[in-house]
């Protein structure tokens, strides 16, 4: 996976897609984000949210009669560990045993 980063709202998304088993269409997106997270997006809000992580490799998208059902097409764990890495090089020059240090203090 290339080292491509969501914005902290497009990370919201995700995390209730990664969340659920089941795929989810826009009004459940929409309705637990904004339960979870305390917001009060509109569908479109959400539906560019959902385009752009789309489009960045995150999710893919089916047509169900006159609905679109997102599924994750990057895992938590792959986007956490990617995550990590990222921070590894950029903060730690790739020492392990700094960052370590850090996460255990």
């Amino acid at each position: 996976m290339k080292n491509i980063e969501l914005s902290a709202c497009e990370e919201m998304i995700m995390t209730i897609i990664w969340n659920n088993e089941a795929e989810l269409d826009l009004a459940a997106v929409m309705a637990q984000t904004n339960e979870r997270y305390h917001t009060a997006w509109k569908p479109q809000t959400v539906s560019t949210f959902l385009a752009r992580a789309k489009k960045k490799g995150f999710l893919a998208s089916y047509q169900k009669g006159r609905y679109s059902y997102y599924q994750p097409l990057v895992s938590k764990e792959e986007y956490r560990k990617m995550k990590l890495l990222a921070l590894l090089t950029q903060f730690y020059d790739n020492d392990r045993e700094a960052m370590k240090k850090d996460i255990m203090a």
